[in-house]
């Protein structure tokens, strides 16, 4: 069993910058990650909100995220967190290849998924028309027309930003009324957002990128298509929480990991960054989950050096 200091889960924003600040803090840290460093970024085009960056690729942001773990040494393990536990003062975690891992402390950063319609033509024109977040990609559909799918406050704000941007905006939602803020629903009234209710996207169609969203009517079953040049999807996230059900930690109504301003969990040594948080503010951008990630370490280390009296230098 290989022993660390701090084990992070997940290596997106909040993950390798919680593994810079601990392993910068004489802290031996191991970032476990399944797919690539940079997670769900590297499946994004530009990034054009990144400090530092006029723009980016997401693909090449994760390239510089795995370089700059390289450059201070941290121990990178791409396998699967399958089990995690605590034992004592430490955390025993297990791995889809069968290792075994001890840390005493755990900063988990697995994020969330955007939650899909599952419809045809989703997965086909994903970045090429489809988008899920509104405030990263506004600016690419500059006097175009989109329609935004959801009805809830982030599809409302996603219409409302968009409609700075776009030539036309059309909020379609299988309800017939909202679920989000009223004062939200007036002000795309006074943006003159179009809503189209009680309609339900069953298709999503293209050529090289998307141009039309097929919409099938609630009650009358009735199919109609409406032309557009994206479509941003805001129907929710999915917490990627297992590991947190796990180790009994405390979740939010919605499936969020719990924490206060530290990222300190329910579980002592336990801590949690980034979108798996829910974000800051409901905030779920780059910046934030950096930020998260830095507060997460800062206690970690603070953590780890009142339960060992370890004397290291901040």
């Amino acid at each position: 069993m290989e022993n660390f200091d701090v084990a992070v889960i997940g290596a997106g924003p909040a993950g390798v910058t919680a593994a810079i600040y601990t392993q910068r803090n004489n802290l031996s840290t191991v970032v476990f990650e399944h797919k690539l460093v940079g997670g769900a970024i590297t499946t994004t085009t530009a990034v054009e909100n990144a400090p530092g960056f006029d723009s980016i690729q997401g693909p090449d942001l994760g390239v510089k995220y795995d370089g700059q773990l390289d450059f201070l040494k941290v121990v990178k393990k791409f396998e699967s967190v399958t089990s995690i536990k605590k034992s004592g003062a430490a955390f025993e975690l297990a791995t889809d290849n069968g290792a075994a891992y001890q840390a005493k402390a755990v900063i988990l950063a697995t994020g969330s998924e955007y939650r899909k319609l599952k419809i045809p033509g989703e997965e086909e024109f994903k970045g090429k028309g489809i988008s899920f977040c509104a405030t990263c990609d506004a600016p690419f559909f500059k006097n175009k027309d989109v329609i935004v799918i959801g009805g809830g406050n982030t599809a409302l704000t996603s219409a409302l930003l968009l409609s700075e941007h776009c030539k036309s905006v059309k909020l379609v939602h299988r309800r017939p009324e909202f679920r989000g803020e009223a004062v939200l629903v007036q002000q795309l009234r006074e943006k003159k957002v179009e809503f189209v209710l009680n309609k339900a996207p069953v298709e999503i169609k293209g050529d090289k990128f998307v141009t039309s969203v097929v919409a099938e009517d609630m009650i009358t079953k009735e199919k109609t298509e409406i032309p557009a040049q994206g479509v941003f999807i805001n129907v929710g996230f999915e917490p990627l929480n297992s590991l947190a059900k796990q180790v009994g930690a405390q979740l939010t109504p919605e499936g969020f990991v719990g924490r206060n301003e530290r990222m300190e969990t329910s579980v002592p040594g336990f801590f949690a960054a980034g979108d798996i948080t829910g974000g800051m503010a409901n905030v779920k951008q780059i910046v934030t989950s950096e930020a998260e990630g830095c507060v997460a370490a800062a206690s970690a280390y603070a953590y780890i050096k009142k339960a060992s009296m370890k004397d290291i230098n901040y």
